[in-house]
């Protein structure tokens, strides 16, 4: 049986959500099943993305406008691929009866808060999760918040439409460097110079990082001589943030990383104080899972996934209310008890969320739409 991947999401640069779950499953795929595989990009794989290239058949598709409905559409069709995984809420308009298609839906947050987003990217997102939901042989979601909100948002679709497929993690690649002298060297390149709190995620409306900047400020309000460290890079409507900043009496207290590496994303979060994860809304939310492994203590916002991913290993807040987050920051790094008992639980919690694990059910979810047993 011939399986198709949309892969183009392996040629970008900036690294988020979506990207690690393709990457990952690709690091797996091959080894826990029998299908033929072929992955399908049009442009250069990024390397930090490491996937076993050789493993699968690759076909670089001519980098043209509407590429997924014309270049890929056409190959999809002449290879006569049996079933069609769309990573992403995007799917061929044209496409061969036979095959069979699977779409992950990541969030539905473009639908909930559209101002959030550059009026395009709403339309067009709008444009291909409708078509993509209503006309693909199955859909994944990454979490039960996102299946809730399918359900709300289309009332065509039944509880069995659906299937929850978690992102997973992989401790055996967080092993972090105990060596004080590359700590030092690390966090003095991104003039990191005392203890901080750290955000992981990109630089976008929706993560809310307004809220923290100002529990930031009530903390160096308090004379907490802490900084606020954010990694990622910038995502769109990032300007009002970054002038935020600038207006902030704290600003050189707070530090904007760009996209970092990721032996030095993970020497910044094993040596925060906390970790914040501010966001009015996400789908999933892994850099909890890279908190937890990186024994950091969690506190995210009540809001879509984030309770569901945190469990009781973290602590939550009204992602409107800069207050409470600030006391939650507070209590953390007031109370070394607190502390270790919060990272404690969130090492436990990692248990929970395995990419084998990841694999192996959406190898199921194929296995039964191409009704092989």
């Amino acid at each position: 049986m011939k399986i198709g991947i949309h892969g183009t999401e392996l040629d970008e640069f900036r690294i988020d959500g979506t990207r690690i779950y393709l990457s990952e499953l690709l690091k797996r795929f091959y080894k826990f099943s029998n299908y033929n595989y072929t992955i399908y990009h049009k442009a250069k794989f990024n390397p930090m993305f490491s996937v076993p290239i050789e493993k699968y058949n690759i076909k670089k598709l001519v980098k043209i406008p509407m590429w997924t409905q014309i270049s890929f559409a056409s190959s999809i069709c002449r290879d006569k691929i049996d079933l069609l995984w769309m990573p992403l809420q995007n799917l061929p308009r044209i496409r061969r009866k036979e095959m069979k298609t699977v779409v992950t839906i990541h969030d539905l947050a473009f639908k909930k808060y559209p101002e959030m987003f550059p009026n395009k990217d709403v339309k067009k997102l709008n444009l291909h999760t409708d078509y993509a939901v209503k006309n693909a042989s199955a859909l994944i979601s990454v979490s039960e918040s996102t299946k809730k909100d399918l359900l709300e948002n289309y009332s065509y679709l039944n509880n069995k439409d659906i299937t929850v497929i978690h992102h997973g993690f992989c401790s055996s690649e967080w092993n972090i460097s105990k060596n004080s002298q590359k700590i030092k060297n690390i966090l003095n390149k991104y003039k990191i110079t005392k203890e901080y709190v750290v955000y992981v995620g990109a630089i976008q409306p929706r993560k809310n990082l307004m809220t923290l900047i100002e529990a930031f400020e009530k903390l160096r309000d308090k004379n907490i001589s802490m900084q606020l460290v954010c990694v990622g890079a910038d995502a769109w409507m990032a300007e009002d943030i970054h002038l935020r900043v600038d207006n902030s009496k704290y600003r050189k207290e707070i530090v904007f990383t760009g996209g970092v590496l990721f032996e030095d994303l993970k020497i910044i979060l094993a040596n925060a104080k906390v970790f914040v994860l501010p966001s009015i809304h996400e789908g999933f939310g892994i850099p909890i899972l890279e908190a937890f492994a990186s024994k950091v203590p969690v506190i995210a916002s009540n809001s879509g996934s984030l309770p569901e991913i945190v469990g009781n290993a973290g602590k939550l807040f009204d992602p409107k209310d800069s207050n409470e987050l600030f006391l939650k920051i507070l209590e953390i790094i007031s109370s070394q008890g607190i502390r270790e008992r919060m990272i404690r639980k969130g090492i436990e919690r990692l248990n929970k969320f395995s990419w084998d694990k990841t694999t192996r059910e959406t190898i199921k979810l194929f296995d039964e739409i191409l009704n092989i047993y």
